[in-house]
Formats: structure tokens, sequence, C-alpha cells
């Protein structure tokens, strides 16, 4: 399941404007998360769970102060683009 449509079915629940409002976010955001990324002009962007991929892509190829590397076996994430989560 992409990430857009696990946002889509938790915003859907309570509505994005509320999801907005608690996080002190606009509703266009919500939207926004809740499309598939360049589907349109006005696609999808980002959103709050593919920030937390991206984290743990960092954490999973940086290598261990031992010199072994810290990755998981078995995931499917990316090397870690530090420019793409800021």
């Amino acid at each position: 399941m992409e990430s857009f449509t696990v946002l889509r079915q938790a915003v859907d629940r309570v509505g994005a404007k509320s999801v907005a409002s608690n996080l002190g976010v606009s509703h266009s955001l919500v939207y926004k998360w809740c499309q598939p990324k360049g589907a349109s002009e006005a696609g999808g962007v980002h959103n709050p769970l593919d920030r937390v991929s991206q984290v743990f892509a960092c954490e999973t190829t940086a290598p261990k102060r031992n010199g072994r590397s810290a990755r998981v076996p078995g995931n499917s994430f990316s090397r870690c683009r530090r420019a793409a989560i800021l």
C-alpha cells in the first residue's frame, strides 16, 4: 500500500481540516499528502510517512561506529538523501 493511500484513509476518518488544525498546517497541504506524487501539476508532495521512510533509510545506510553497516536485511529503502529530507 502506498503512503498516500494510508494517509488518505486516516484523514477520511476525521477530515482534512481537523488534521490540518491539529498539526498546524494548511488543509491544502493535508490534501496534497493524500495524493500520489506527480499525479497532476498540483499533485502530491512528500508526506510525513515518506519522510519517516527517508529517516529510516538514513539510519539503515549509515555505518555503525564499529564499521559495520546498520542496514536492515530485507528492507527496500534507497540510500540516504539528506537534501530530500530538508
